[in-house]
């Protein structure tokens, strides 16, 4: 009888290889791996730092992730390093589970990550991952975590006794080649995905600048446009536990309507901005992190451009991992037919309805502009070609201008944050949108459905009050020749505005 040869279950060398191919969508995606940890870790501040060689041939690209989290001992930070060797694995209390996290999304993006952490400021451990010396043969365990220095530039960033610091080195499977732009480009989704963490206080910053939250479903808004509003109630569904039925846990869902009155005018590479255009979908929340945003559970309901003005969100629990069909690198959803037959039957009808709200809004919309075609909306825009040129610097810089002289005038009423009548953006398809401020005194007059000759007149001339004893309140100097030439421009447009219409 033949010897059977003795073969290691996974051979070393081709495995680091072949598991830098698997599993990271995209730069943002690993590092929010990172930010998981520390954040398990009990981080209230977690620092990323994109930097980029200036002088340098190759100009390498480094990335590292800085928390104040509770640290690691010797052990842990040996079994941290560990592809699966994770202190946690498997507990589903909070964001980890599998203890892929830090070894692969590191090996996904460099071919070296050092890792430093400590309890304590005397005493930091030390350990890496190179992938040249592992597929060289020369690393074949994880090196023992030794007692070592923080590097200088991280020294003066730890307030706390505890931390740790990933570092990545030897880039090359970033998404970008621009330190710059990959900074960038975190802001957006990680504001998206941690926004629950960064709601509760916490921080994470991007070589010094603060992440701002983004809510997908825009009824936390943080800009000066109007929020969205919820639609109906959070849905409750109670499932059973897959891998204890003798326990159930909650899946919520809620629904919001996007501001369709106040958001119809904006341009559209503002709303693109914004991500209101092709940004339909329900965004995936698994511990109040998300994990994923796509056309999940609509049963047989296509997406349509109308789908754009409302969103969904989805919360459920790690406990239902595999309902949801969660893999280790949390970055999207395969959900089983369960629980797809179990929300779908309800979420299309809604999706429906929503889609026939926004068609009924924007039809009277439609028909409000045809109504009034003395609108002042049109009125601008028809006597734009009778006034001169502007003179600023963003219509001078489009040269397409200077042959058509046209302007689009879009507005809208919606609350502002600030004691402002009005903001406006021009952008850079010459369109301006005029916000007027909802909660302004001087709007609700106008705009009140008990308004009189009286009132309107009343408010009109407090308006004209209001813009002297604004000049006024400016310092002197060269603020009487801008002023004047502003009251004589102001005179003449608004003098054609009257002559168009009105």
């Amino acid at each position: 009888m033949a010897k059977q040869l003795s073969i290691p279950i996974v051979d070393e060398q081709k495995f680091i290889i072949a598991t830098r191919d698997t599993g990271y969508r995209s730069t943002c995606a690993a590092i929010s791996e990172l930010v998981d940890n520390a954040i398990q870790a009990d981080a209230t501040i977690v620092r990323i730092f994109v930097d980029q060689e200036l002088e340098a041939i190759q100009r390498e690209i480094s990335v590292a992730v800085l928390d104040n989290g509770c640290g690691m001992d010797r052990a842990t930070l040996s079994t941290a390093m560990q592809f699966a060797g994770s202190s946690r694995f498997n507990d589903r209390s909070g964001l980890g589970r599998f203890g892929m996290g830090l070894p692969n999304s590191s090996v996904s993006q460099s071919r070296r990550v050092d890792v430093y952490s400590w309890q304590s400021r005397e005493r930091t451990y030390h350990s890496y991952l190179d992938i040249d010396e592992i597929s060289e043969g020369v690393l074949r365990n994880i090196p023992v975590p030794k007692l070592a220095k923080l590097p200088s530039w991280a020294e003066k960033f730890v307030r706390k006794p505890t931390g740790t610091l990933v570092a990545w080195s030897r880039c090359d499977r970033l998404d970008n080649r621009r330190a710059t732009t990959i900074a960038e480009k975190l802001f957006r989704p990680l504001g998206q995905k941690f926004r629950y963490y960064l709601w509760s206080g916490n921080k994470i910053y991007i070589n010094g600048h603060p992440v701002p939250p983004f809510d997908p479903l825009y009824i936390r808004n943080e800009s000066q446009l109007a929020p969205a509003r919820e639609f109906g109630s959070i849905l409750p569904f109670e499932f059973r536990i897959p891998h204890d039925p003798s326990r159930t846990s909650v899946v919520r869902v809620r629904f919001s309507e996007l501001p369709i009155d106040s958001w119809n005018g904006l341009g559209i590479e503002e709303k693109r901005t914004i991500g209101v255009t092709k940004g339909a979908g329900v965004s995936i929340v698994r511990a109040g992190r998300e994990i994923d945003f796509g056309w999940y559970f609509m049963g047989q309901k296509r997406k349509e451009n109308y789908d754009d003005w409302w969103r969904c969100e989805v919360l459920f629990e790690p406990e239902l991992d595999e309902l949801f069909g969660v893999n280790h690198s949390k970055q999207e959803i395969i959900p089983t037919s369960l629980i797809r037959a179990e929300l779908g039957q309800h979420l299309e009808t809604i999706a429906h309805g929503l889609n026939y709200r926004a068609r009924q809004a924007f039809s009277i919309i439609k028909l409000r502009s045809q109504q009034y075609k003395g609108h002042p909306e049109s009125i601008a825009n028809s006597r734009e070609t009778l006034l001169p040129p502007g003179k600023d610097s963003r219509l001078l810089a489009n040269p397409k201008r200077l042959n058509s002289k046209k302007l689009d005038y879009r507005l809208s009423f919606c609350p502002l944050r600030s004691p402002e009548l009005y903001v406006f953006d021009l952008n850079q398809n010459d369109q301006i949108s005029l916000t007027l401020n909802s909660n302004h005194p001087f709007v609700e007059a106008i705009k009140s459905d008990s308004r009189t000759i009286e009132s309107l007149q009343k408010a009109i001339q407090c308006l004209m009050f209001a813009m002297v004893r604004a000049e006024l309140a400016l310092p002197t100097g060269k603020k009487d020749e801008v002023l004047a030439e502003f009251r004589e421009a102001f005179g003449n447009i608004l003098s054609s505005y009257m002559d168009g219409g009105l």
